[in-house]
């Protein structure tokens, strides 16, 4: 089972929709939710 995944995206709302579709009927919902962000690995400013 996953913890998390990072996908990079044009429209976020969109995707959030389509993968929310996607994964229902495998039971997978969301548990919680932050501004959507690349994280430390991919900032241009930290390398």
């Amino acid at each position: 089972m996953f913890d998390h995944v990072k996908f990079g995206v044009s429209d976020f709302a969109l995707s959030k929709a389509f993968f929310l579709n996607a994964l229902a009927p495998l039971g997978v919902k969301i548990v919680a939710e932050g501004d959507p962000g690349y994280g430390i690995e991919l900032c241009p400013e930290r390398g």
